[in-house]
């Protein structure tokens, strides 16, 4: 009987330590991998968090769509010399003003406080017509969505001498050449 007990006992410890053998390092591995699935599953659920924020951003910015709009007319994301050109060209005609030359000058580039860089642009153009045209040419440009800044303006009598022979005196006194030297700015 004693070895009866013995040998249930020693048949017990052999269980015992074959199970905790086999089964514990599997027990281990079970709780790592429920740990991995939670540490997932937060994961998935800060970048469900995270879109939901994106979506609502999302959201928010298409009820300003006119005024970013606005903005992208202001500064656009490309420079265009044709555009520019044609812009300038149709702002002078609005105002009744023959656009005489224009030249491209030289272009800078500004870098603001979040390291993205904004182009200066340089322009001069050459026009003519009445003083009254040009105030309105100015206004036009100070309305435009465009940012256009203005640094220098070159007034003359225009019509030289063959101009002066041919029309009245009257005549001429109405009509000026206007040099601008002009910025505009781009991304």
């Amino acid at each position: 009987m004693k070895k009866d007990i013995l040998t249930i006992f020693i048949i017990l410890l052999i269980i015992l330590g074959v199970g905790f053998g086999l089964v514990l390092p599997k027990y281990k591995e079970l709780r790592e991998l429920k740990d991995k699935i939670n540490s997932k599953k937060r994961e998935i659920e800060n970048k469900r968090e995270y879109f939901l924020q994106i979506k609502k951003s999302y959201e928010q910015l298409q009820k300003y769509q006119t005024e970013l709009s606005k903005v992208s007319v202001a500064l656009p994301s490309k420079f265009s010399l044709p555009f520019l050109f044609s812009f300038f060209q149709e702002m002078a005609n609005s105002a009744n003003l023959s656009l005489k030359n224009i030249s491209y000058g030289k272009s800078n580039t500004l870098l603001n406080e979040r390291g993205s860089s904004i182009k200066e642009i340089h322009f001069s153009l050459e026009l003519g017509g009445s003083y009254e045209n040009f105030k309105n040419f100015i206004k036009m440009l100070e309305n435009s969505a465009r940012l256009v800044d203005i640094d220098n303006v070159s007034v003359s009598v225009g019509g030289g001498e063959e101009g002066r022979e041919e029309k009245g005196s009257e005549e001429l006194s109405d009509i000026f050449n206007f040099k601008l030297n002009i910025t505009t700015y781009s991304y």
